[in-house]
């Protein structure tokens, strides 16, 4: 069994805010790009799904290293950290161009990862950079490290920056333990008042707590994981929350549950399972497993229903087990239960790829294939579900 190794250069960190509406893309961008439109398989009507390519990405922006992005409501920022240095650019759904942004002053923190959240103005930057960048006005202004080591991810609550720093597997520091479990890594959090410019540790989580995947519920911080938590910042309290594997998995929330999918197995086998959590009454239940099995995908909500895009997985013909780029993306209804699949991207395969609802498009970009020459993917393109 082969299990890839992603670098950890290569960790995706993926932050937006609330989805926004965008214009449809005008018919000369859908022009220029070319568009795929296949009969849509969720309904078994008439009615068609489509993709379009997006144009392509500035030459600056390699993924061959940290990504992040945010969705700004009109534009799609990303930026990349890697060895060509620091770059960020915009790309706009409904003129289907990118433009470029000035790079901000050197980072000087040792971070290993990097994070973005957009806070309604400006796109917050932690990690290897600590900056805030105003795409309107395209200027940068330094912003206070964050005060955790390690992998982390972070939320944005409308007030403030939640930033979890938890069980990762990346993170061995057995001199520093703050989270008290004496196995290496830190599971503590941070508060980051934007206002003014500062941050506060959180309180303590329930002892033990583990785990490396956030949600925002809108009431509450949602660390998920096989001895999860909840923190509430209105109280400045904990809760603990049922134990969830999301190793591999993609953890999405959909403005009443939390949906896991997928994922590996401790066999390093991708997993087709799936689960919901209900934070209202703390119960986790099975949901209809994907038609095969998917490892470290991207997801999205659409509103209606869960898009799955790319990820790993096992052939069934594949007697040494070694993972593949996964086949073309899934939708997931609550609403029946059900999985279907969606038409075929025009773009290859990918894992950890970029994905983002602009309220009427999914736009998928960049990631990692296990298959293709070019291992580091720099393209992309935007999912039109059905109207």
């Amino acid at each position: 069994m082969t299990f890839p190794v992603l670098l950890l250069a290569s960790v995706t960190a993926v932050a937006c805010a609330s989805p926004g509406r965008t214009d449809a893309p005008t018919a000369a961008c859908a022009a220029s790009h070319p568009t795929v439109a296949t009969t849509g398989a969720a309904t078994g009507n008439t009615s068609t799904d489509r993709w379009h390519t997006l144009a392509p990405a500035p030459a600056s922006l390699t993924t061959f290293g940290m990504t992040t992005s945010a969705w700004t409501g009109r534009e799609l920022l990303v930026t990349t950290l890697g060895k060509a240095g620091f770059h960020t650019a915009a790309y706009d759904p409904a003129r289907c161009a990118w433009r470029t942004m000035p790079m901000p002053a050197p980072g000087t923190e040792p971070g290993m990862t990097q994070q973005a959240i957009w806070d309604g103005t400006e796109m917050l930057q932690f990690g290897v950079v600590n900056a805030a960048l105003n795409p309107d006005s395209g200027t940068w202004r330094p912003l206070a490290p964050p005060p955790l080591d390690g992998l982390s991810t972070a939320v944005w609550t409308g007030q403030q920056v939640l930033m979890w720093a938890g069980d990762s597997g990346y993170y061995e520091d057995f001199d520093n333990s703050p989270d008290g479990d004496e196995d290496g890594v830190d599971n503590v959090g941070a508060a980051y008042d934007p206002t003014h410019n500062t941050w506060q540790r959180l309180p303590a989580a329930p002892a033990g707590t583990s785990g490396a995947t956030t949600v925002w519920t809108g009431t509450e911080l949602l660390v998920i994981g096989h001895r999860g938590a909840a923190y509430n910042p209105s109280t400045r309290s904990w809760r603990q929350l049922p134990a969830i594997d999301t190793s591999g998995a993609s953890v999405t929330w959909t403005g009443s549950v939390v949906l896991v999918v997928g994922g590996t197995h401790s066999d390093s086998n991708a997993l087709a399972t799936a689960e919901a959590y209900d934070p209202a009454t703390n119960k986790v239940r099975h949901i209809a497993p994907m038609p095969s099995g998917r490892s470290l995908q991207s997801a999205v909500w659409d509103g209606n229903r869960l898009l799955v895009f790319g990820g790993l997985t096992v052939p069934a013909e594949n007697a040494m087990g070694d993972f593949t780029d996964a086949g073309p993306g899934l939708a997931y209804d609550p609403r029946h239960d059900a999985w279907t699949l969606l038409p075929a991207a025009p773009i290859p395969g990918r894992t950890g790829a970029i994905a983002v609802w602009t309220g009427s498009q999914a736009i998928v970009w960049g990631g990692f294939s296990a298959t293709a020459d070019e291992n580091w993917l720099a393209d992309g393109a935007a999912y039109i579900p059905a109207t």
